[in-house]
């Protein structure tokens, strides 16, 4: 009897140890369980805080040259936007022509630099518009080349029709005859009667203002590069 109550006892004790070692296994790998999560966790956060530190590197790091894209593009239109007195009495009286030409085709470079950059720098849909500000530029600079270069006795011919029309004499100042010229361009109708002395400025002013609605505040190229340059929760 007392040998059967030994046994007893003892294959009570194996079962309770086994169970024990049983939940002991069970807690132990669930722990592990959970320490793995946890660490695959921490190291997702830690993945994604260094993300965000590259990401913000990179962005610190750019954004002087992605800003330089857009100034770059603002002085190219500064060009052509605000010709100085002096450049327009130059065409008009075919003077230093040479020099009216070079600002315009600096500013011509100017945006092919930028189109260039912007591949690297931008996504396709930004150096597609920045490609066609260049395609209308372009346009402006071979149509301004086109004027400027015309035959002698046709340039003549034209120069006299226009002071004719602004109402100056060939013995006008320089200064005399460019005031007269803009108030000229300020009465009614001013824009058909120079275009048909210089057929060429009809797709000039077009395309003039086409990129005059670019050279604003809060353009839309500005708009479109927002997410580059945006500083704000850097």
């Amino acid at each position: 009897m007392e040998c059967n109550m030994t046994n007893y006892l003892d294959w009570c004790n194996l079962v309770i140890t086994s169970l024990l070692s049983l939940l002991l296994i069970i807690f132990t790998v669930r722990l592990s369980k959970r320490q793995n999560r946890l660490q695959q966790q921490i190291s997702n956060d830690q993945n994604q805080l260094q993300k965000l530190l590259a990401e913000k590197d990179i962005k610190v790091s750019l954004y002087q040259y992605r800003m330089n894209i857009y100034i770059q593009v603002m002085k190219a239109l500064d060009v052509i936007m605000y010709a100085k007195l002096e450049d327009v009495i130059d065409v008009f009286n075919r003077g230093n022509v040479k020099s009216s030409v070079e600002k315009i085709s600096n500013g011509r470079d100017f945006l092919f630099k930028s189109l260039v950059e912007s591949e690297v720098l931008f996504n396709p849909d930004i150096t597609a518009y920045i490609g066609s500000i260049y395609e209308k530029y372009n346009k402006l600079y071979c149509i301004f080349c086109d004027i400027v270069t015309i035959p002698n006795d046709e340039f003549n011919k034209r120069k006299i029709q226009l002071l004719t029309i602004i109402g100056a004499a060939p013995s006008d100042s320089e200064e005399s005859i460019f005031l007269k010229y803009l108030s000229f361009m300020k009465s009614e109708g001013s824009k058909d009667k120079l275009i048909a002395i210089y057929p060429e400025l009809e797709d000039y002013s077009k395309t003039l203002d086409d990129l005059r609605s670019i050279y604003q505040p809060k353009n839309d190229l500005i708009k479109m590069m927002d997410k580059y340059i945006n500083t704000e929760g850097w």
